[in-house]
């Protein structure tokens, strides 16, 4: 809160969280995290009005924001952290 001057979140494992924010924070996202995504999206029937929908883990290091699918957080935390 004091950093970014934003609502601060702490959902429970697996609960889902939408954070809205003023102004747009970008994020980089991990290309499995979207292929996985548009694989998901491809099976249901087209409906341009439904929300498209990232399960993923938000890392924040050095500034630098990245939304990981939590097999790739194993290796993001082996580089960053050890």
């Amino acid at each position: 809160m004091q950093e970014f001057k934003i609502e601060c979140y702490m959902p429970a494992n697996g609960e889902t969280c939408s954070i809205t924010t003023t102004p747009d924070i970008p994020v980089d996202i991990d290309l499995s995290l979207i292929k996985r995504e548009e694989y998901e999206y491809d099976q249901l029937p087209p409906n341009p009005k439904r929300q498209r929908l990232i399960h993923g883990v938000l890392v924040m290091k050095d500034n630098v924001r990245a939304l990981l699918s939590d097999t790739d957080l194993i290796s993001y935390i082996y580089q960053y952290f050890t």
